[in-house]
């Protein structure tokens, strides 16, 4: 279910660095979190000029099931950013990151409503692995 959006400006993240990027994410995620790496999504995305959205020019907008404590979606949101920074090879300070988060019972994987976070059993992850 975690899906992350990588907007940059155009040709801001060379496509040759976008498996890095996408693999620095996905250890970020799975290593915070505990998610099964099929499960995350990363997507990137190209914008001719700034917008008052992002007060960066290169951002990281992230969706993940609610519930998790603050400071672990705080510590998420650092690796994230700095997953973007050494795989594009862009100053940190120039990459922002936020994380949207929904109740699970609204997302589906694999066919199937994901649980709460801390309600996985090894069942469940298990079975996301092959999904």
């Amino acid at each position: 279910m975690p899906i992350y959006n990588c907007i940059s400006p155009v040709n801001g993240i060379p496509m040759a660095a976008r498996e890095k990027v996408a693999t620095g994410i996905t250890d970020a995620h799975c290593n915070s979190t505990g998610a099964p790496r099929n499960f995350v999504h990363v997507f990137f995305r190209e914008v001719a000029q700034a917008s008052e959205r992002f007060d960066k020019p290169f951002f990281i907008e992230g969706v993940n099931r609610a519930g998790r404590p603050a400071e672990v979606v705080l510590a998420l949101k650092k690796e994230l950013r700095k997953a973007l920074s050494d795989g594009a090879g862009v100053p940190l300070e120039q990459v922002g990151a936020r994380i949207t988060e929904s109740p699970a019972s609204w997302v589906m994987e694999g066919g199937d409503i994901l649980p709460e976070p801390g309600e996985e059993d090894a069942k469940w992850f298990a079975a996301g692995e092959s999904a």
